[in-house]
């Protein structure tokens, strides 16, 4: 049997304390009956309560770091990780539905994302549908199908199913469907046909980012979700800045751990442009994808693009986040590396044109880079005193 704890050296516990105490670590009836007749705590309580035992999972600073924990792995080397929740996002019309599709069936063939990016096996891939009739759709399948070899065995689509997360029964649906199929890589397509809610609400939006976590972290699968930027986010050069743009509340690209920004410069074309965004790791260099039909067939093929960003467009971006941004904010949302943002940074500091900001609050915040004034940033100005 099980006793009540007793407190260090810091005195005795009330008998609601120590009540409180009783009743997520399950004593037995005997135990609580002691508490009441002696408020005094026999044992100090254990430093790690065990799971299933009412408390949180807490482990000390060097036993975490012990703690043997696999380095996740990709699904497309550079491109989508194990795991990790991410969007295909760009305006209307910029095909990515059909880059969706093909990271899809090149996930579950163990082939090549956009004829590029190396996927290293097969994965279970489980795309869920709703931007084509399901006749449509199917003609999109079959016509990227021959890149792979025929349709990957582990390729499997709902289409046209009412999916809505909102309601509760279709939540179920998809979670018994996860856990039965177990997939490496959900794809929703487009996340707008899925949801009645506002868009613009962070508390609505939160609630689909908390169901997302929900599934990955139940049934370890990653997440993508096809998504639209904001109207005012079409134009020259619009589509490949940053997830700020998406539209509705930016809970959602808060939630992301990567992504992929999709632009097309001409809609006449078929052609587009991407932009990789990822949390954890170094970007790839944007690319653009190429598609062409061949008989009954569809070839993709994708080139690395450099991206040339004015020191207007550099600041502009930092004016976008609200006038304060760090090096690796800006270099996701301008497609560039780290270490050259910091370079940039430093110069544009040094013509006064911007600050550097230490982060404040509780632990270190990376430093930041902030543009004074207020509205959108009107061209080259010199501070006449640098703020501190």
């Amino acid at each position: 049997m099980r006793t009540a704890p007793r407190s260090r050296s810091c005195g005795s516990r009330s008998r609601r304390d120590a009540r409180a105490w009783a009743w997520p670590h399950e004593l037995e009836p005997a135990a609580v009956n002691a508490i009441d007749a002696d408020p005094e705590v026999p044992d100090e309580i254990p430093p790690r309560v065990p799971r299933g035992a009412g408390g949180l999972h807490v482990a000390g600073a060097a036993e975490f770091l012990a703690e043997e924990i696999a380095e996740p792995r990709w699904l497309a080397l550079d491109i989508v990780p194990e795991h990790g929740i991410g969007v295909i996002g760009g305006a209307p019309k910029v095909l990515k539905s059909w880059l969706a599709l093909d990271l899809a069936m090149a996930v579950a063939s163990g082939g090549a994302f956009c004829g590029r990016f190396l996927c290293p096996e097969p994965r279970r891939v489980l795309i869920v549908q709703f931007e084509s009739s399901r006749a449509a759709y199917q003609k999109r399948v079959r016509t990227m199908a021959p890149r792979f070899g025929g349709a990957p065995a582990e390729l499997y689509v709902a289409s046209n199913e009412p999916v809505l997360f909102e309601d509760p029964v279709a939540m179920r649906r998809v979670s018994v469907t996860l856990g039965e199929m177990r997939p490496d890589l959900l794809i929703l397509d487009p996340l707008a046909a899925m949801t009645t809610g506002d868009e613009n609400s962070a508390q609505e939006m939160g609630a689909i980012v908390r169901q997302e976590r929900a599934w990955r972290d139940t049934y370890g699968c990653a997440i993508a979700l096809v998504h639209h930027t904001n109207k005012g986010a079409a134009g020259a050069g619009a589509g490949m800045r940053s997830g700020l743009k998406l539209r509705g509340s930016s809970a959602l690209y808060a939630a992301v751990e990567w992504a992929l920004w999709v632009d097309r410069p001409d809609d006449a074309a078929p052609r587009i442009e991407v932009r990789v965004e990822q949390k954890e790791a170094e970007p790839r260099k944007p690319f653009a994808v190429e598609f062409s039909e061949a008989g009954a067939e569809l070839r993709v093929t994708a080139d690395e693009i450099s991206v040339t960003v004015t020191d207007d467009e550099l600041l502009e971006a930092i004016v976008e986040r609200k006038r304060h941004a760090n090096a690796q904010e800006l270099a996701g949302d301008l497609g560039l590396g780290e270490k050259a943002v910091r370079e940039r940074m430093t110069a544009l500091v040094s013509q006064h044109r911007a600050y550097y900001e230490a982060g404040s609050g509780r632990g270190r915040r990376p430093l930041v880079y902030v543009v004074p004034g207020k509205g959108s940033y009107a061209g080259p100005k010199l501070l006449t005193e640098r703020p501190l």
